[in-house]
């Protein structure tokens, strides 16, 4: 495991401990609101201050770490589980349905992940599941070209072909060779499009298209400071801080296992 693994690795187990361990020893609610307690500073008693209905921001950006990293991790699988058989089996047969099923992911991929994740969003509503279900379609596209290139580099292999002659079929070919083949640059995709996912949900949360107040989200807890930033900034500027920290951590994870285990796309 080098340097780069290390770091990432660190700080995204540090901030899943903090969203798993804080609502159980942290004595305040994320939810419970105290009007004495309106925008207090940080302090001994509540470490990131307070929001404008008193609620304990350490509390609430605890709990919006792990909605983050839970709706990222559900959207990159539901991607992958449409997009990586997409690309593999377009990439495996080759021909017209290749080129056909090409189309359609150019098609899609001519969309940016936020505008095509707001799309879905407008035809299927605001909440978590449907957040999750939006971007895990809009991730799956980038599955689907990263499957079938890793395909192609591979299907003409000597071991393919000696599969082949035994007598191997297709489906025993494509699942035994070639997703266990593809199975490294695959991982260190999911990590990369894992922080793509998170900044999504976070700008549809921004807007107001995602999960709706009071369950905290990054992207709403920003939204939410953003309307006192002359007065209370730390409410943005510590949501914003915990976002970056989080995609620094996923892109740091990514970079050092792709150099262990896909170093031929560095």
């Amino acid at each position: 495991m080098n340097d780069l693994t290390k770091t990432g690795l660190a700080i995204i187990l540090a901030l899943i401990l903090l969203t798993l361990l804080a609502p159980v020893f942290w004595p305040h609610s994320p939810y419970e609101q105290h009007s004495e307690r309106i925008f207090k500073p940080p302090s001994a008693g509540h470490w990131f201050g307070t929001d404008e209905t008193g609620r304990d921001l350490f509390a609430r950006v605890s709990i919006a770490i792990g909605i983050s990293l839970a709706v990222g991790a559900l959207s990159v699988v539901i991607g992958a589980v449409i997009g990586i058989p997409f690309g593999t089996v377009s990439a495996f047969f080759g021909g017209p349905p290749d080129i056909l099923m090409q189309r359609v992911v150019d098609i899609f991929m001519s969309f940016p992940l936020l505008i095509m994740g707001l799309m879905i969003i407008a035809a299927v509503g605001s909440g978590f599941w449907p957040l999750v279900a939006a971007i895990g379609i809009a991730q799956s596209p980038r599955f689907a070209r990263m499957a079938r290139g890793c395909t192609l580099a591979i299907k003409e292999s000597e071991f393919i072909e000696a599969s082949r002659s035994f007598g191997a079929g297709n489906t025993h070919i494509m699942y035994k060779h070639i997703l266990r083949n593809i199975t490294g640059p695959l991982i260190v995709q999911s990590v990369l499009f894992l922080s793509d996912a998170i900044m999504v949900e976070a700008g549809l949360t921004f807007l107001g298209l995602g999960i709706q107040p009071p369950t905290p989200t990054l992207g709403n807890l920003i939204r939410g400071g953003v309307a006192f930033l002359s007065v209370t900034p730390w409410i943005s500027i510590i949501a914003g801080a915990f976002l970056s920290v989080m995609i620094v951590g996923l892109h740091l994870l990514g970079d050092g296992l792709r150099d262990q285990l896909a170093p031929e796309f560095r």
